[in-house]
């Protein structure tokens, strides 16, 4: 019952909730739920304002916080989703950019920031396994560009640069699999 009333109650209510009438236990359990509300609302307000500001990391965290508060409210997952998207691509643009500056240091670090955020984003472990051959430590490379294809095991860009990294660690075999593979996903691919 205090569920469905508290439903019908919107931010007007916040104001009031002082002059209730005692209502024995129900009373302190809608003040409690009147304040989380006011307190999710704080938060949705503030991500708005970061949105406005460009802020995607401010905007995602008080977004976190909300729902922390409110967990079942689909706006506020909605809202998070929808952010997330955002800094997923922010992030891979950046990685691209700092790539092409040739700072593969600051990029590597923004790909590992995606990966924190989308572990299954096989573009940012194609990307950092790029990296990482280039700085010739390849044993990180392959086990990134080999989670990449269990995630998305039609990745032919992915599993071409796998068979060449095994081709450079003189892993043959595991080169030829690659190649193999990828002529099963598609017989007319041009190495």
């Amino acid at each position: 019952m205090i569920p469905q009333i508290l439903e019908t109650f919107t931010e007007f209510t916040l104001p009031v909730y002082p002059y209730l009438v005692n209502m024995g236990g129900a009373e302190a359990e809608i003040k409690a739920t009147l304040k989380n509300r006011a307190e999710a609302r704080s938060h949705i307000i503030k991500s708005i304002a970061y949105f406005f500001q460009g802020d995607i990391g401010n905007e995602l965290s008080e977004l976190e916080k909300a729902l922390a508060i409110n967990p079942d409210n689909q706006n506020i997952k909605n809202s998070l989703e929808s952010t997330q998207a955002r800094l997923k691509i922010l992030y891979l643009m950046q990685g691209i950019q700092l790539w092409q500056d040739g700072r593969l240091e600051e990029a590597a670090n923004v790909y590992s920031r995606l990966l924190q955020i989308d572990p299954q984003n096989v573009e940012a472990l194609y990307n950092l396994a790029r990296i990482d051959a280039i700085n010739e430590e390849y044993d990180k490379a392959i086990a990134e560009l080999e989670e990449a294809i269990i995630i998305d095991p039609q990745f032919i860009e992915g599993r071409y640069f796998l068979a060449s990294v095994y081709a450079k660690v003189e892993r043959y075999e595991e080169a030829e699999t690659q190649l193999q593979e990828i002529l099963k996903i598609d017989p007319n691919f041009e190495f």
